[in-house]
């Protein structure tokens, strides 16, 4: 079963960029069908991304705090700093994902162009931030973290971000508009726009 679902993975990942929701919901679906069979080894936080694509709420502990922890030093940092903009967001948001997503492809051997080019990256995240929008992460009660909450959604968007989205993917893009909203020390934060 497993070579089969690396097989499957293989073929997907070298035809071309993820860049449909239902794509990364299959890639992401497959992936934790590897993990499931015991291939997780340093890279067993990539799980709790897995459970998020398919879940309508993460608040387990086994699932919540990976994530939440994944997010934490770099979101409470700018938090701690006193203003957020835009661009402190959008260079927090997608890294932990990006950096377990790649490790796991790379030590199964498998094409990795969703994390290694920057284009297909966008193109992957903005497609997971609308498979996950609306599927807030809360930590359980045994949470340490000062991060205890954090939620994607659907931007009502501004006109601004919009067109700046167009000039940097080009006229043919489909441009999606997302918010996000964290919970820091009790406190909520936001929402901020992200890409």
């Amino acid at each position: 079963m497993r070579s089969e679902i690396e097989k499957k993975l293989q073929r997907a990942l070298s035809a071309g960029p993820i860049t449909t929701e239902a794509q990364v919901v299959w890639v992401m679906v497959k992936l934790r069908k590897l993990l499931d069979m015991k291939l997780a080894g340093p890279n067993d936080t990539l799980k709790p991304f897995c459970n998020w694509i398919v879940h309508s709420e993460i608040d387990k502990e086994s699932s919540a705090t990976p994530i939440l922890s994944a997010f934490e030093p770099s979101l409470v940092a700018i938090v701690d700093k006193g203003s957020i903009s835009l661009s402190d967001i959008d260079s927090v948001l997608p890294q932990p994902l990006r950096e377990n997503l790649g490790a796991f492809l790379d030590t199964l051997g498998l094409p990795n162009p969703i994390t290694t080019s920057d284009r297909e990256w966008s193109e992957f995240w903005t497609s997971y931030s609308s498979a996950v929008t609306d599927c807030p992460v809360t930590a359980s009660s045994n949470y340490q973290g000062r991060l205890t909450g954090l939620c994607i959604r659907h931007a009502s968007g501004g006109v601004d971000s919009y067109i700046r989205e167009l000039i940097e993917l080009g006229p043919d893009s489909e441009v999606q508009q997302f918010e996000m909203a964290i919970v820091v020390d009790g406190k909520k934060y936001g929402p901020f726009p992200i890409r």
